[in-house]
């Protein structure tokens, strides 16, 4: 796998702090092993090299000039601005919301269940008044994620029954 100069300098300096380098025994380990005392000047066949060395010298497997590292993980923090619900989040309610049986049916039970636990507050009453008109796009963010929370644990105690003519 191809990695990014930067994903390897990551790991370089993850992997000396946790042999618990110094700054001056970490230029000592660059100087002896790739023969500059600085990283400034690294290309990424040095990074490469300095990774699985010291990765070898913390005990892992690696071959010489072959790292193994993980790939990064996508960012869970959302790129949307402003303070309410994402649209990832209105998509998440609205699908645990069609996975759970309703008493009071599916229009009314779900916004019910929101109005009575997060939103009984007197400081939510403009939210109520948007909630019927523009649907889980009104809630705050927080009371999306606690919702959704909240729905998930539901899912597994009120499940839509599953009739033998679906199986």
């Amino acid at each position: 796998m191809a990695y990014t100069t930067d994903h390897l300098r990551r790991a370089y300096f993850a992997l000396c702090k946790s042999l618990g380098m110094s700054e001056e025994d970490r230029h000592a380990f660059n100087l002896a092993f790739i023969g500059l005392e600085s990283t400034k000047s690294w290309g990424r066949p040095e990074w490469k090299e300095a990774v699985a060395e010291l990765q070898r010298m913390a005990g892992q497997r690696s071959k010489p000039g072959r790292p193994r590292l993980c790939a990064d993980k996508p960012s869970e923090v959302t790129v949307e601005d402003g303070l309410f619900a994402t649209a990832r989040q209105c998509e998440m309610i609205q699908d645990l919301c069609d996975q759970i049986e309703w008493r009071v049916g599916r229009e009314d039970g779900p916004r019910a269940y929101v109005l009575k636990h997060f939103l009984g507050d007197k400081r939510f009453e403009l939210v109520k008044m948007r909630l019927r008109t523009e649907g889980w796009t009104a809630l705050p963010r927080d009371v999306a994620s606690g919702l959704i929370q909240a729905l998930k644990r539901m899912k597994d105690f009120y499940p839509i029954p599953t009739t033998t003519a679906e199986l």
